[in-house]
């Protein structure tokens, strides 16, 4: 999951209708938050940049709204590619 960490990232004119819909005015709430300090990027955070990337699977069985064995082609493709994923890196 990610989200919008910097300016420029998102188109201003979705910014003006989104703050039109809610009510809110981000030009405001960015001047009340000025004081507030920007902590540090943690070593760890953002590891897709760096290319270590963990992609978790979907549970096998019960799923939101059905019952029973849910996996579709995409959950078995993806189990291939765990497989892959798991015999290159078998420190064998």
């Amino acid at each position: 999951m990610m989200g919008f960490t910097a300016d420029g990232q998102l188109d201003p004119a979705l910014v003006k209708a989104r703050d039109r819909r809610v009510g809110v005015d981000t030009r405001e709430t960015r001047r009340n938050r000025q004081s507030i300090p920007q902590p540090a990027v943690d070593p760890a955070a953002n590891a897709w940049e760096k290319g270590e990337v963990i992609q978790l699977q979907r549970v096998r069985g019960a799923g939101e709204h059905r019952h029973g064995d849910t996996a579709g082609p995409a959950e078995i493709h993806e189990s291939g590619r765990l497989q892959q994923q798991q015999q290159r890196s078998d420190p064998r």
